[in-house]
Parts: C-alpha cells; structure tokens; sequence
C-alpha cells in the first residue's frame, strides 16, 4: 500500500508539472519558466529547460533538491531509476512541444 500511495504520489507531481508548464510556456511554445519567447537564460539546443519544484509548485531555472518519495517512476510508459529524494522533474519545451522527464536533483 505504502510503495503504491508512493508511485501515486510522484505520478501526480509529474501531472502537475506538466499542467503548470504547459500553462508558463502558452502550450511549449515559449520557455516554462519565464514564459518569454526567443533565446532566453533557459534556451538550450534541446529547447527550453526547467524543473519542477514541488515546495512552491512553480517551474524554476535551478535544479532543486530530489523529491520522487519512490525509486521507481513511470512518465507515458518510460521508466525512470532513482534513489527516494534524489530526482526531480525536468520540463522541457520546444517547437509547441512539451515532454517531462525525471533527471537527478541537486545534491542535499
């Protein structure tokens, strides 16, 4: 019940970086952290980077200390490996795209 109630969790933290960074980025348009349109700080070759930060519930430029409460996450049938409280969830946004991703966090 316990891991179940975890992966939960950590499904519906990428569900709700996904719903704010469509929002942030006029549907992967434009950067999900600032929203602005053109070669911004966020601009990489893959597009526009940011990353969920479950305290303030808000798209951020920094990668934020890990929070996944499971070691095993799924986003669209991929799997993702970490050790709880090492992972966060990168946003990236390019050409009215939007994919969301768990990477590794920054270190406590």
């Amino acid at each position: 019940m316990k891991t179940s109630m975890e992966n939960g969790n950590d499904s519906l933290m990428a569900n709700t970086a996904e719903s704010i960074a469509l929002v942030n980025s006029s549907n992967g348009l434009n950067c999900p952290v600032c929203g602005n349109e053109g070669h911004c700080q966020h601009w990489t070759s893959e597009g526009y980077i940011g990353y969920f930060d479950n305290i303030s519930n808000t798209i951020v430029g920094e990668i934020p200390k890990g929070y996944n409460e499971n070691t095993t996450m799924e986003i669209d049938g991929k799997m993702y490996y970490g050790d709880r409280y090492t992972m966060v969830l990168q946003v990236k946004t390019s050409e009215e795209h939007l994919t969301v991703s768990w990477q590794k966090g920054k270190n406590k």
